[in-house]
C-alpha cells in the first residue's frame, strides 16, 4: 500500500507571494504603530514629570502636537514641541519675575511676591525611551503576526 500526499505549488507559490508582498506592508504598519506608541509614552511620562497645563495651555499644546510623523517611505518620526526639549534638558537657574512674562502671571496666581524663582528641568524624554525600547519588538511582531493570520491578504 502506497500513500501519495499531492502539493499543488500553485497555491503555495500564490500563498508565498502574498506574503512576500504584504510582510513588508506589515512591518511598514509596524513601524506607524510604534512611532504613534512612542508619542504616546511622551505625553504619559511628561504628566509624570510634573508638566501640568496653565495658562496659555503649552501642556494642551504638547499633547497636540506631539504625534507621530511620516518622514519618508516606511520611516516614521515622532514630532514634539521644542518646549518639551528645553523641559526635558535645561539646566536649573533662576528666572526674573519680570512685568508682562507669563512665568510671572504664574507666580502670582501661585502666591510668590520674591522677585525671581528658582526653576528646574522634568526630565521624560529617557524615560519614554526606555518604555518605546521595552515595547518595540512586541509592536511591529504583532503587525506581522497579524498579516500572517490573514494568510498573505491585506
Amino acid at each position: 500500500m502506497v500513500i501519495t500526499i499531492e502539493v499543488k505549488t500553485e497555491k503555495v507559490k500564490n500563498m508565498i507571494t502574498g506574503y512576500i508582498r504584504t510582510i513588508p506592508e506589515a512591518t511598514a504598519r509596524g513601524s506607524f504603530e510604534l512611532a504613534r506608541f512612542g508619542a504616546k509614552q511622551l505625553k504619559i511620562q511628561a504628566m509624570a514629570a510634573g508638566i501640568k497645563p496653565w495658562g496659555g495651555g503649552n501642556r494642551k499644546l504638547f499633547s497636540r502636537q506631539t504625534r507621530a510623523k511620516k518622514a519618508g517611505k516606511g520611516v516614521w518620526q515622532i514630532v514634539m514641541p521644542l518646549h518639551g526639549k528645553f523641559l526635558d534638558s535645561m539646566r536649573p537657574h533662576w528666572v526674573s519675575l519680570k512685568r508682562g512674562r507669563l512665568i510671572t502671571k504664574w507666580a502670582k496666581d501661585k502666591g510668590i511676591t520674591a522677585g525671581s524663582i528658582f526653576v528646574r528641568p522634568h526630565p521624560f524624554v529617557a524615560s519614554a525611551v526606555t518604555v518605546i525600547n521595552q515595547n518595540a519588538k512586541r509592536i511591529i511582531e504583532k503587525e506581522i503576526n497579524r498579516t500572517i493570520r490573514r494568510k498573505g491578504k491585506r
